[in-house]
Order: C-alpha cells, then structure tokens, then sequence
C-alpha cells in the first residue's frame, strides 16, 4: 500500500494524519519545526467540528486542552 504525505504539522495536517490512521492508511507527517509548541494563537472550535474531532478520537485531547466560551463579541 502507498504511503501519503502529509505536509505541515498543524491542526490540519494533524487531523488528517489521524483520519489516515485510523482507516488504516499509513501516513508520515513533515514539519519544518523540530518540535511542536504553542504559538499563542487561538483556535475556537464549534460543534461541528468537535463532532468531527470526536469521530477522530482527539475531542477529549482538544476539550482537556481548552475552555468554554460563556459569551462572545463580533466586532467590524
């Protein structure tokens, strides 16, 4: 079986590693970075999408490392 190529180590790439895996497809991911570290950036995820990380098995992961918004602002 051929092996996919993954460019790029963020949440993207990441997900789609793990999607890959988990159908039995083998995967490498390449990163410029020697290691994997906050950026300080955030990332808000809505339901949908923590329905599609909970099928990749990574909701939990995701929800551990974040926080629930109570309110949010829309600013132009």
């Amino acid at each position: 079986m051929s092996r996919v190529l993954v460019v790029g180590a963020g949440i993207a790439g990441l997900s789609l590693a793990c999607a890959l895996r988990a159908a039995k497809i083998p995967v490498t991911v390449f990163e410029r970075d020697s290691e994997l570290k906050e950026v300080g950036a955030g990332l808000q995820v809505w339901v949908s999408g923590h329905d599609a990380l909970a099928r990749l098995g990574l909701a939990d992961a995701v929800s551990d490392g974040g926080l629930i918004v109570d309110a949010h602002e829309l600013r132009s």
